[in-house]
């Protein structure tokens, strides 16, 4: 019965007349070293039988949150997950960066709730009708549900980054900063988006003179993060077809898959890297195309070769030049 669970009862009392709907929000990945936070909000029926699996999500499995997962988004009224990104996180800290999360978790709901539990002892500014609930995951229904939507989500989001960043294991301790974590920083350059205002980035020095592996490896990963902050969708990296060579990323943009060669250069290297888009090196990547769709049994596909320029001019910035389609005219189409 819905008056047996305590967690249910809490938000009853929370209610100033027996009509209001209550949304509880929290949050998940304020501490970690990689990636965005994460926060969810969500608005149950007045009237409903809540599960006893819903729980404050850290006390629960992998398995038991994704099953709650698909609960919670089936018989809610209304739900959403923010992720505030490592930039964001970096520009106004983790806690402004949290709370501001907050707030757009609970505008994005399509149902406006007259009372938000938030969990914690702050409440973002702009947001009324709030209470502040210390411990509310483990008080609250609607925080804990909330803090499920909020931990499924960002886990999901480090398993998507864990393919596009494979040298740091993110799917093991999901950009927290474990032992095997900071291991993985020593061993490469540090990824597009860990947080760079955490400790050990913020002090983290480039080294003048990086191993040439470790450093195309990094060029790489930036050129994915400029691509995708345009609108392009990943696929692969560093796809090897036997000795015939290897295709350093391949994206998409609509229907049309784009192959992409990554040249790097360190903060002290002489060469310029734009000296390798010749023509024997555009004939290589055209084999390899047709070598790679092979592999993938397409009779017909839609396909770009694009080169993306990648100089370290600074680590955390660094100088980025694309060009997009350099077989009919190497226009530029992304440059920072």
């Amino acid at each position: 019965m819905v008056n047996d669970n305590p967690l249910w009862l809490f938000d009853q009392s929370q209610r100033s007349n027996p009509a209001d709907l209550v949304v509880g929000v929290d949050e998940a990945g304020r501490g970690p070293i990689f990636g965005p936070v994460a926060i969810g909000a969500v608005l149950f029926p007045l009237h409903f039988s809540p599960d006893p699996l819903i729980r404050d999500s850290k006390k629960m499995t992998e398995k038991q949150r994704d099953i709650a997962y698909q609960w919670i988004i089936d018989y809610a009224l209304a739900w959403s997950v923010v992720l505030i990104d490592h930039t964001e996180i970096d520009r106004m800290n983790i806690l402004n960066a949290t709370l501001n999360g907050m707030k757009q978790a609970v505008e994005k709901l399509i149902i406006r709730p007259d009372r938000i539990l938030i969990d914690g002892n702050r409440i973002p500014n702009g947001l009324d009708n709030c209470i502040a609930v210390k411990g509310g995951d483990r008080k609250s229904f609607s925080i804990a549900a909330a803090s499920i939507l909020a931990k499924v989500g960002r886990d999901r989001y480090v398993k998507k980054a864990n393919d596009r960043y494979p040298f740091f294991d993110l799917e093991k301790h999901k950009g927290y900063g474990t032992e095997l974590h900071l291991q993985k920083l020593k061993e490469n350059l540090p990824s597009p988006e860990h947080r760079l205002s955490f400790e050990p980035l913020k002090s983290y020095v480039f080294p003048p003179y990086p191993d040439r592996r470790i450093l195309g490896a990094w060029g790489e990963s930036w050129a994915l993060y400029a691509l995708m902050q345009k609108g392009y969708e990943f696929i692969e990296r560093n796809v090897r077809l036997k000795h015939y060579g290897e295709i350093d990323l391949i994206m998409k943009k609509g229907e049309q898959f784009i192959l992409i060669e990554v040249k790097t250069s360190g903060p002290n290297d002489k060469l310029d890297p734009e000296e390798w888009i010749t023509d024997y090196k555009i004939k290589k990547m055209l084999q390899l195309s047709e070598l790679y769709f092979n592999k993938l049994g397409y009779e017909e596909y839609h396909v770009r070769l694009d080169v993306v320029i990648v100089k370290a001019t600074n680590w955390r910035n660094p100088s980025i030049k694309h060009y997009a389609d350099i077989i009919y005219g190497r226009e530029s189409e992304l440059d920072s």
